[in-house]
């Protein structure tokens, strides 16, 4: 779908009289959540949106629920506000003057002057001049010269107040005048003897209200009586009072709570208290902000009023199951705590003899029925009579002057007698079915929550007929009496017998969900609603088949709606929505809605260092970039965001360079770092409100390198960090070169032992083998000399030949010598005496060859090898209790 973006704008006027009674959001703040003194006096607000607070301990800051409080020269209580430009000027008991900032650090306040006598509880601003009210004088204090007058009257004055660009003030002997050359100038007498509460200004005229309660507006030459307030507002005594919109002014009283009051009506169109949840009921300051929210500084906290909103609260007191609109300014509920009636636009008030669960109310051929946990009553003349009370009955419909009604006990057939109703059939229905006529098709649809639809419907013998759909979830009547339901997740008709998927606007065909438990459609399918996994979903044409999407509007009524019995419908355009908790109401064509969201804001950055000496910068800062000190470098990022108590707003954020990723989305409007390096910052917060589209803003942050990350540190450390580098790495060239070459020789070393290993391997299997061979040709030469034959000499001679045999035993000693050539060398250095025959036989004792092996290989006998043994011990000097074959062995 194309995305379409409107910019938000107000209508001319919100009206504060609407076709209900409203209920008030209060979002309220005590000393705890402020930090300050408990009474609030005045209330302003800058082109920044940030709101002041005259506070008993000085000026409270309000920017997105961040809070900071600064006081005065000398600890005053501020009493009064005016805010012009940059500029918050201030007044108390003791002085007065003003607060402003020149950098990006807190508020500086400059004393201007001292009060001397009362209190200063009015403040206003024109041209060069500033005017402070207290109950004896006017002081008047010129920027420029920073000279001040004082005017004073016998009488004192009791008002002050800035219209059409000049300084209208009242005495307390009811003069009404003005400042003119320092000087106080009466134009009139009022003709009121009660003393003056308060000058207001309302649609271009100046009001003067009177602490009984009449209002009078003055042109500037006439004084003309308006109205007289109704003693519910002022015996309670008028604290102040200020023009809400064009036709209502917002009354704040000493002890009864707000009121807004109709000048147009002449009414009361609210009241709030702390029974709504304002924080105290003694009003000291009222201030209206352009959303249409009411500030409220009470004796003790403070509290935030939202009326105008595009989702209202009119009814707050039960679980509610249907609404039912009589007229315009009339509407009847049905709770769970009874049947309750608004009419007029005044208040609910519930039904007597009502008390209860109340399950539907339907209003048949002119007669209203309410489906009450009792039974069945109709309402009429406010009043609920009796007409079947049995059982419990959920539900009625009518059909041929036949009742279907559904009750505890099951699912009825019914007619009326003499005004009651009397029980013709069981229709033995399963459970108590919602019921719903439809005149299209004339028959009755009755189902359950998990059950089978039922069609209930009399032929041309006026019989009954009863049809099952067992592929039907859910049914959707509409305001136009149309029926629809849900089949197999779609929306569909039923038409001659058969269920046919709806034809709607193209984004309809989008709306293919089996989840859906309440639907309603209007204006040709340009406007419709539905609720889908506990969720409300919205969608308005807006031009040329282009659909805007409000279902985020409704994040926080999520999970409010009664299971089985969820419930909205469309009044004149506005949506009505049944909850758990009572009834809300959504009216689309109140403002322009745009895409485009409230921007956040970084409403206070606390720099501070390792001994935790902070210092604080708040919003709207003065340059582009916040500048930190070297020490300053742990940093706390509050933000936030302009919001409704409803929504639900979440945030992430990022650090860069310093942060690789997002942060987690979460509540949390606080991010801090810690030990931060010298360097250049961005830090990022990112929003969404109602799981809506982001929106985003960011920060920079410079903090002073530190001496060693300065360029005439880094500049010669690098110089010395490359040379260090060369030097090692020529080393490292070196070392590894080395320890190659120590390798190579190392592997030559394993290689070589690895291959005497082998061929002493071959070398022991070679005397073995030339031990065997021989005693084999000995064995054999034994067996020939028995024979008596001539041959046989002869080959007993070349066998004692063969065994003789030099070259076999010089083949064995030469390789024992190649393999063993340091040994050789050794042994001839340390025995030079040996014979070769020796060496042969110290070669084959080596091998750890036994005497009988030893003799095979040698061709000699077992005795003459001990015998050689024993010489071979004399010549090496060895003594008797040495092992031979172990000191062989051992020689290196």
């Amino acid at each position: 779908m194309k995305e379409i973006s409107i910019t938000i704008i107000f209508l001319l006027h919100y009206l504060i009289c609407v076709s209900q009674p409203i209920i008030p959001s209060v979002t309220s703040y005590d000393r705890l959540n402020y930090n300050a003194g408990r009474q609030n006096w005045d209330i302003a607000k800058d082109q920044n949106g940030i709101i002041y607070i005259a506070n008993n301990r000085g000026l409270l800051v309000n920017i997105n629920d961040s809070w900071e409080l600064i006081t005065t020269q000398n600890n005053d209580v501020i009493i009064s506000l005016a805010v012009q430009d940059d500029l918050i000027w201030c007044g108390g008991n003791i002085e007065f003057g003003y607060f402003y900032r020149d950098d990006n650090t807190t508020y500086k306040y400059k004393q201007c002057g001292t009060v001397n006598g009362g209190q200063i509880w009015d403040i206003e601003v024109i041209d060069q001049n500033v005017y402070f009210r207290t109950e004896e004088q006017v002081i008047i204090f010129n920027k420029n010269s920073e000279d001040l007058k004082r005017v004073r009257t016998p009488e004192g004055f009791s008002s002050l107040k800035k219209w059409n660009n000049a300084i209208w003030v009242t005495d307390n002997k009811n003069h009404i005048g003005h400042i003119t050359n320092n000087k106080f100038v009466a134009v009139d007498t009022l003709i009121e003897h009660e003393k003056v509460r308060n000058l207001f200004t309302h649609t271009n005229e100046l009001y003067i209200l009177h602490i009984n309660g009449a209002i009078y507006s003055f042109n500037g030459g006439i004084v003309q009586k308006v109205i007289d307030l109704p003693k519910e507002i002022y015996q309670e005594g008028i604290f102040c009072i200020k023009s809400y919109n064009s036709e209502s002014l917002m009354i704040g009283t000493i002890s009864a709570g707000l009121f807004i009051y109709s000048l147009e009506k002449q009414k009361i169109t609210q009241h709030i208290s702390s029974k709504e949840g304002l924080k105290d009921d003694t009003i000291l300051a009222v201030f209206n902000d352009e959303n249409g929210d009411i500030w409220c500084g009470l004796d003790y906290g403070i509290s935030k009023v939202e009326l105008q909103r595009e989702i209202k609260t009119i009814f707050n007191r039960g679980a509610t199951y249907k609404i039912l609109n009589l007229d315009d300014s009339s509407i009847l509920l049905a709770t769970n705590k009874g049947l309750y009636f608004s009419q007029n636009n005044d208040p609910f008030q519930i039904i007597p003899n009502s008390q209860g669960q109340v399950w539907n109310i339907k209003k048949i051929k002119g007669t209203i029925y309410i489906c009450h946990d009792k039974g069945l009553f109709k309402f009429e003349k406010n009043q609920i009579i009796p007409l079947y009370t049995s059982v419990g009955v959920m539900d009625i419909a009518s059909l041929n002057e036949h009742y279907f009604i559904s009750t505890y006990s099951g699912f009825h057939l019914s007619k009326i007698q003499n005004n009651h109703f009397q029980i013709e059939e069981n229709l033995k229905h399963r459970g108590s079915p919602k019921v719903y006529i439809d005149k299209i098709n004339q028959c009755i649809w009755a189902k359950t929550a998990p059950g089978v639809l039922h069609q209930y419907q009399y032929n041309a013998n006026n019989k009954l007929s009863i049809v099952q759909f067992p592929s039907v979830q859910k049914i959707f009547p509409q305001a136009n009496g149309e029926i629809l339901f849900l089949v197999n997740g779609k929306v569909s008709t039923f038409t001659n017998g058969t269920f046919e998927t709806i034809k709607m606007p193209s984004s309809f065909s989008q709306l293919v969900d089996p989840n859906i438990t309440a639907l309603q459609i209007i204006d040709k399918g340009l406007t419709f609603a539905y609720i889908s996994d506990e969720k409300l979903h919205m969608r308005v044409n807006i031009v040329n088949g282009n659909f805007y999407d409000y279902s985020n509007l409704f994040k926080s009524l999520q999970y409010q709606f009664l299971k089985d019995h969820e419930f909205i419908s469309f009044y004149k355009g506005e949506l009505q929505i049944a909850t758990e908790r009572g009834v809300k109401t959504f009216d689309p064509n109140s403002k322009y809605r745009s895409i485009d969201l409230p921007q956040p804001v970084i409403s206070k950055v606390i720099a501070s260092d390792k001994n935790n000496i902070s210092r604080k910068l708040l919003y709207p800062y003065r340059s582009k970039k916040i500048e930190l000190t070297k020490k300053e470098n742990n940093i706390k990022f509050i933000f936030g965001v302009a919001k409704d108590k409803n929504d639900i707003v979440e945030y992430r954020t990022k650090l860069i360079p310093f942060d690789e990723h997002w942060s987690d989305w979460g509540i949390a409007n606080e991010r801090e770092y810690t030990t931060l390096s010298g360097g250049e910052y961005d830090f990022v917060v990112e929003t969404k409100i109602n799981n809506s589209s982001t929106s985003i803003t960011s920060i920079s942050v410079s903090i002073q390198k530190k001496w060693y990350q300065t360029y005439w540190v880094i500049l010669p450390l690098i110089f010395v960090l490359f040379l260090l580098y060369v030097i090692v790495y020529n080393a490292w060239k070196i070392m590894n070169r080395k320890a190659e070459i120590k390798q190579k020789k190392q592997q030559k070393v394993d290689l070589d032992k690895k291959t005497l290993e082998i061929k002493n391997e071959q070398l022991i299997k070679y005397a073995e083998e030339l031990s065997r061979k021989n005693d084999f040709l000995k064995q054999l030469s034994e067996g020939l000399s028995i024979i008596k034959h001539k041959n046989a000499k002869l080959w007993i001679d070349r066998i004692d030949d063969e065994m003789n045999n030099d070259k076999k035993n010089f083949i064995f000693y030469k390789l024992f010598s190649e393999l063993h050539h340091d040994f050789i060398v050794s042994l001839n250095e340390k025995y030079p005496q040996l014979t070769s025959h020796d060496h042969r036989l110290i070669a084959l004792i080596r091998f750890n060859l036994n005497n009988n092996e030893i003799a095979n290989i040698m061709n000699i006998t077992n005795r003459s090898v001990i015998m050689n043994r024993y010489r071979l011990r004399k010549k090496m000097g060895l003594d008797k209790e040495v092992d031979l074959d172990k000191f062989i062995n051992d020689l290196k």
